[in-house]
């Protein structure tokens, strides 16, 4: 049941919507599911066509939740299958976008320099600033 629900929810945030009401012959959704399984239909594919929607999920990302929402658990993968399926391999890191070439190490914007930090309070100024706070907070 872990793998399921699992699988439901990494479904649900890469949707926007949950797969089933619930997994129960009370969802129509179910039902369809169930035999679409046994015909061997893609779950994914299948749950984004009770909604006439396209499916834009990865082949990998499909791959996975087609095997963690088998309705059969026995047939279901295991979590040790879930963590070393593709999906979760991803990609090879990316260079980061040319527009973050313009700033440096520090994370400042290139030809930009940090404002000065102030070497004398004004402490008057600083008194009437928390002056001013107090009252409103009251």
């Amino acid at each position: 049941a872990d793998v399921w629900s699992l699988g439901v929810c990494i479904f649900a945030m890469a949707s926007g919507f949950f797969p089933l009401e619930v997994a129960h012959e009370k969802d129509w959704r179910f039902s369809r599911l169930v035999a679409a399984q046994l015909a061997g239909f893609s779950t994914v594919h299948t749950i984004f066509s009770f909604y006439e929607r396209e499916c834009h999920f990865s082949p990998p990302l499909v791959e996975v939740l087609d095997g963690m929402l088998l309705v059969d658990p026995l047939r279901r993968l295991q979590l040790h299958q879930v963590e070393s399926c593709a999906w979760l391999a991803g990609p090879p890191p990316l260079r980061p976008p040319a527009c973050f070439a313009a700033f440096d190490d520090g994370g400042w914007y290139k030809g930009l320099a940090p404002a000065p930090l102030a070497t004398t309070v004004d402490i008057d100024l600083l008194e009437a600033a928390l002056s001013a706070e107090a009252a409103m907070a009251c």
